[in-house]
Order: structure tokens, then C-alpha cells, then sequence
């Protein structure tokens, strides 16, 4: 889940999910666009609905800024 506040409020996103039953070990990939109000002025990632032995790493989580003259152009 990725949580994030801008200036119209707080939000929620369900990034990716993945049945982990029986697995030793699952690597996840996601790209997510978000449209928000303003800078981003809260971000947060979290991994939901674990259970207490299991382990959720993240590695790497890159944000990329896309104007609205980028958005036009592509």
C-alpha cells in the first residue's frame, strides 16, 4: 500500500497484491501514476496483512515528477 498526503487530502493506494501462502519468497513490480494537488507533502509504503513470522523488504522505490508539458508532449 502506498499512502500519501497532498493539499486536498489523504489518500490510500493498493500497489499490488499477492497471495504468499506457502512461498519462501515473492518478488513484487509496480508502476503506479498519481495525480495529485500540489507537492506531495506525506508518503509512506507499507506491506499489509502479514503475519507475524513472515517479512516484507522493500528494496527500492523511485518517484518521478512528470509536468504537464511532459504529459502533453508523449
Amino acid at each position: 500500500c502506498l499512502s500519501y498526503s497532498d493539499s486536498s487530502g489523504d489518500y490510500v493506494a493498493l500497489v499490488e497484491e499477492q497471495s504468499v501462502n506457502d512461498k519462501a519468497s515473492t518478488m513484487m513490480s509496480a508502476v503506479i501514476d498519481l495525480q495529485t494537488k500540489g507537492p506531495i507533502q506525506k508518503l509512506a509504503v507499507a506491506c499489509a496483512g502479514l503475519k507475524v513470522e513472515d517479512r516484507c523488504y522493500i528494496e527500492d522505490l523511485t518517484i518521478k515528477r512528470i509536468t504537464q508539458e511532459q504529459k502533453i508532449s508523449a
